[in-house]
């Protein structure tokens, strides 16, 4: 019994020393530069809200096979400690570091560190995952040609192609995709692509023919699935406009 409560009184202690510790540990300095060329610092506690539990590195650019190294500044070790790696397809691919790091979300300073020098930019923000989720900070990697660019978009050499944005796809829609015919023509043929996420390219997905007599034709995904791509492209003889919407899990495409 005294051997019992000497070991509760251990651990009690060793959590009481742990916790003092967590306690004492200060925040408030200036984190020492990296002897890295090209390093981009993130300073987490200009972000409000939830914490961060990693990092999420963005391709928005137009060079393919790019890889940037993550870091964090510990207050425990005063040293840049490593995250981990990014190597980046193509354009839209991501992949988030960190969250295997042990008390990460109570960390201040960050550090992006290419392994090669690019004309790039950083775009920067803190991502919510869902209501009871901690946060991201999202890193978009950006060329000249998307500096601007609200939500940036992979180019396509398909003629009168329309290519959408990630937030425009509802995220309830997951099977297949109508095409509901609101132009002047009686009869329109619209190409599909997708992009894809794992291959990181264009995929054609098929052909929709609407008919007189048919309000809406599908193209049934048979083969992938609607979450397997980050873009969608819309393409015809004409620069038509679409908009999208869900129905019964379908992906409602409205081409006017």
């Amino acid at each position: 019994m005294k051997k019992i409560m000497a070991l509760i009184a251990a651990a009690l202690l060793s959590a009481a020393f742990v916790f003092a510790e967590k306690e004492k540990l200060d925040f408030d300095y200036e984190a020492p530069k990296m002897d890295k060329n090209g390093a981009f610092y993130i300073d987490a506690k200009e972000f409000k809200g939830r914490k961060i539990e990693g990092l999420l590195i963005v391709n928005y650019s137009d060079f393919n096979d790019i890889a940037y190294d993550a870091y964090v500044h510990s207050p425990l070790t005063q040293k840049w400690e490593f995250l981990g790696s990014a190597v980046l397809k193509g354009f839209g691919d991501r992949i988030v570091v960190g969250r295997d790091y042990e008390n990460l979300p109570d960390y201040r300073y960050f550090a992006i560190v290419p392994q090669r020098t690019d004309d790039f930019d950083f775009e920067i923000e803190k991502n919510k995952q869902g209501l009871f989720r901690k946060a991201l900070i999202s890193v978009e990697i950006r060329s000249p040609d998307y500096i601007m660019e609200e939500s940036p978009k992979p180019k396509i050499s398909e003629k009168n192609a329309y290519v959408t944005r990630e937030e425009e796809i509802p995220s309830k829609a997951k099977k297949d995709i109508m095409i509901i015919n609101r132009t002047d023509r009686r009869e329109i043929s619209v190409k599909v692509f997708g992009y894809s996420k794992k291959q990181v390219k264009w995929i054609p997905l098929g052909t929709v023919d609407t008919k007189v007599t048919v309000g809406q034709n599908a193209l049934k995904m048979k083969n992938a699935k609607i979450e397997n791509f980050y873009y969608f492209a819309f393409s015809g003889v004409d620069q038509w406009e679409y908009s999208f919407d869900v129905e019964k899990g379908n992906l409602l495409v409205t081409v006017r």
